[in-house]
């Protein structure tokens, strides 16, 4: 897992490693950070140390931050520094699940990972200026433009991570991986992706609200399954495209500020479609539940007239036979054993369907049924 873990980082710190603000190193787009953050807050804070390993490398390797080594070591432990502290966030604080089933646990991974890229942000530049490596655009831009590289990396990237990691969630990814409107769908992403920085051109973001459409189909039909593929499609398309047709750093960087708000609409999104869903279910479960409780009052009805027949022939025929009579003594014990069982059954199960029904709903004491 160790080689896994730096072997990705490494990769996706050399793909996304485009345009990047000199004497600072800083990106556009920071996937990487997403693998450390999902890895500490998976599998323990025990994992800091290898993270620093893979961000130090990352800065030598990648970064050439070799020529630098001050620097180098200077931003590899800042960076590990933020995303423990994220990580330590989501793992106690403001605790998520994998699924990211809930609305309330996508608003706590933005507010974790929008404060948190913040933070990082702010340090690192800070950190870097103290060590003299200074920029003419002052500390403002430089921590802007990281704030923006992380923060969209980490929430593009991150819940992908957690959907493959979680069990029912990757069963649903290979679900929409076969279904053919899913194949419909990526050629939606394709041809606006090609429209909106091909045809109407790359050097403005005027027409970016257009890679909306497909997301929103998308979100509405899959869900944030799906909304968060979609996401992370649109994503590596906007960093083909601009690379492709050779965009300046300023248009890169505003098209990952508008991409922020892309992914937050679409996380929210596909999260509300997901619990419609699950409350549609229940409302279905809770309907079988009352046609059955239904049913059951009516053959607890049908049941308990024959029954009190019965139970009051029983009681005539004690009432007729002489006090003395050998018959008597032993018919009195099997009726008040099995006559009186089967009267009071018959109520229980009318009772149950009564405080069950749609029509009268109301607060059920379990124990009376039972």
């Amino acid at each position: 897992m160790a080689v896994a873990f730096v072997g990705g980082y490494l990769l996706l710190d050399w793909v996304s490693y485009i345009h990047p603000m000199q004497a600072l190193n800083i990106a556009p787009w920071n996937p990487q950070p997403a693998l450390a953050i999902a890895l500490l807050a998976v599998r323990g804070l025990a994992w800091t140390p290898l993270v620093f390993f893979a961000a130090l490398t990352a800065e030598a390797v990648v970064r050439g931050a070799l020529l630098h080594p001050a620097s180098g070591v200077t931003a590899a432990a800042v960076l590990t520094l933020g995303y423990t502290a994220i990580a330590w966030m989501l793992r106690t604080r403001f605790r998520v699940k994998l699924a990211l089933d809930r609305q309330d646990e996508v608003v706590r991974l933005t507010l974790v990972v929008v404060v948190g890229a913040l933070a990082i942000a702010v340090l690192y530049v800070a950190s870097l200026f103290v060590l003299g490596m200074r920029t003419e655009e002052g500390l403002v831009v430089p921590t802007l433009k990281f704030w923006i590289g992380d923060a969209v990396g980490i929430l593009v990237t991150l819940p992908v991570v957690f959907m493959v990691l979680d069990v029912h969630r990757r069963a649903r990814i290979k679900q929409l991986l076969k279904r053919l409107e899913t194949h419909a769908q990526v050629v939606a992403i394709a041809l606006m992706l090609w429209l909106v920085f091909g045809v109407l051109g790359h050097e403005s973001v005027e027409y970016f609200y257009l890679l909306f459409l497909p997301l929103v189909w998308v979100a509405v039909r899959a869900g944030l399954v799906g909304a968060v593929l979609a996401v992370a499609a649109i994503q590596w398309g906007i960093i083909v495209a601009l690379q492709l047709g050779g965009a300046a750093a300023l248009t890169v960087f505003e098209v990952q500020g508008l991409q922020i708000a892309l992914t937050i609409v679409a996380l929210f999104l596909g999260v509300a479609v997901d619990e419609g869903e699950r409350a549609a279910n229940q409302l279905r479960l809770s309907a079988h539940l009352a046609a059955a409780g239904n049913i059951a009052g009516a053959i607890a009805h049908e049941l308990n007239q024959p029954l009190t027949a019965m139970s009051g022939y029983a009681k005539a025929i004690e009432c007729l036979l002489r006090a003395r009579d050998p018959m008597r003594r032993g018919w009195r014990k099997p009726r008040t054993s099995w006559s009186a069982r089967c009267i009071v059954l018959p109520k229980s199960y009318n009772a149950f369907a009564t405080c069950f029904s749609p029509f009268r709903p109301g607060a059920v004491a379990p124990n009376s049924q039972v």
